[in-house]
């Protein structure tokens, strides 16, 4: 498992968009914080779901 990432920033989603060329203001930025620090606690609270080490991953295949 990988460590639990701290708060986003304003200064990590700079970086984050840059990375991927995105020509977002700092406003539009700031206003995507909140959703992405909820993205952020709902992922995490996936990690506290009893799961059986016998459980199998699940794969989905869909023929288009």
């Amino acid at each position: 498992m990988l460590p639990l990432m701290k708060a986003p920033t304003l200064a990590t989603l700079r970086a984050v968009a840059d990375l991927h060329r995105l020509p977002w203001s700092d406003a539009d930025l700031e206003a995507a914080l909140p959703a992405v620090a909820a993205a952020l606690q709902m992922l995490a609270s996936l990690d506290a779901i009893p799961l059986s080490e016998a459980a199998e991953p699940t794969t989905h295949f869909r023929v288009v």
